[in-house]
């Protein structure tokens, strides 16, 4: 462990004056950046791993009128193929990325694109569309070649960002004095808690920063949908439950299904984007013939189980649709409105 620790040290150090080094390029003016023409809302985070980014940029899409005159950008992690795309509901989730095909299939009257380059990818959009108004940045914050118009930082409120240091000490992909030029900070998963008791905490965690500029979000789990059909579940039928998920926090969504009333029986948890692989389900050959025992998912993990048509057999699979929502006083719906009303 104290050997880690000697080398993490250093590591976080040369990490850290990397990152002091490239803002200073920028911010100075040596490298320029690109201002889009259209109102960017970006949504990003300072951490390894995920943070409800997401989701949150599907609530940045609920806010706006006129859906037609919007698009949503993202990278597109993990995708196989590379430069500017856009995403089809019919696309493999390897080709586009799991999450912007999730977007896609929530909304599919949005025009949704992945681009390592986000500024190719933004001209190309507003080149094949002039009449878009708005370009929603997925996981945008740390992509700074594009000056985006708004920016939403996202960080989990059990592992905030102001508690957290570099990696590899830490896992901080970036620095956390950048969370100070954020429009907004967005903290996720925060149950059940109410707005007073949640901005006491974090305001004297960071008493520097708004509270008028300060968020918080509570996940809603929807009805249990088919994952081959879409049906909705007849909840008068429930039993017991294998739960099968590869998304990087997955406490909350276990918890929400551990509060159904039936039985688990087993757990399977794989990595964040985890590509899935018949040999995966091996083990719950056992259950599939038990038409009393549910497989449960998420949603992100639906996109890339549906990948494996040989798993309609198991016909009682079924995945929890998510939504989001905001916590606010009356100041942070002030100042939300001069965003996305204008």
């Amino acid at each position: 462990m104290k050997v880690s620790i000697i080398w993490k040290k250093p590591a976080s150090l040369v990490f850290y004056f990397i990152l002091k080094a490239r803002y200073f390029l920028y911010d100075l003016g040596f490298i320029k950046r690109y201002i889009p023409p259209v109102k960017t809302l970006a949504a990003g985070n300072l951490s390894l791993g995920g943070s409800g980014k997401t989701p949150f940029v599907l609530w940045m899409l609920s806010q706006l009128e006129e859906k037609n005159r919007i698009a949503i950008l993202s990278r597109g992690y993990k995708r196989k193929s590379n430069g500017f795309r856009y995403v089809s509901t019919l696309d493999p989730y390897d080709q586009v990325g799991d999450e912007p095909l999730m977007m896609k299939l929530k909304a599919p009257e949005i025009i949704v694109a992945v681009a390592e380059n986000r500024q190719m990818g933004i001209k190309k959009i507003l080149q094949d569309h002039p009449h878009i108004q708005y370009i929603l940045l997925d996981d945008a914050l740390q992509h700074l070649q594009v000056q985006a118009h708004s920016y939403f930082l996202l960080s989990r409120l059990q592992h905030p960002f102001y508690r957290d240091t570099l990696f590899p000490m830490g896992t901080l992909r970036d620095l956390p004095e950048r969370a100070s030029r954020a429009d907004f900070l967005v903290f996720t998963d925060t149950g059940d808690r109410d707005y007073g008791e949640l901005i006491t905490e974090v305001g004297s965690a960071i008493p520097s920063f708004p509270p008028e500029r300060i968020l918080f979000t509570e996940t809603i789990y929807e009805k249990m949908r088919n994952i081959w059909d879409d049906d909705l579940f007849p909840y008068n039928t429930l039993s017991e439950a294998v739960i099968i998920c590869g998304i990087a926090e997955p406490s909350g969504f276990i918890a929400q299904v551990a509060k159904m009333p039936l039985e688990i029986r087993n757990i399977l948890l794989f990595p964040d984007h985890h590509a899935y692989t018949y040999s995966d389900f091996d083990e719950l050959a056992l259950y599939k013939e038990n038409k009393e025992i549910l497989f449960i998912t998420t949603e992100k993990d639906a996109v890339r189980i549906k990948a494996l048509p040989g798993l309609k057999s198991y016909t009682h699979f079924y995945y929890l649709p998510i939504s989001l929502a905001i916590k606010t006083s009356s100041s942070n719906v002030n100042k939300l409105q001069t965003i996305f009303m204008t």
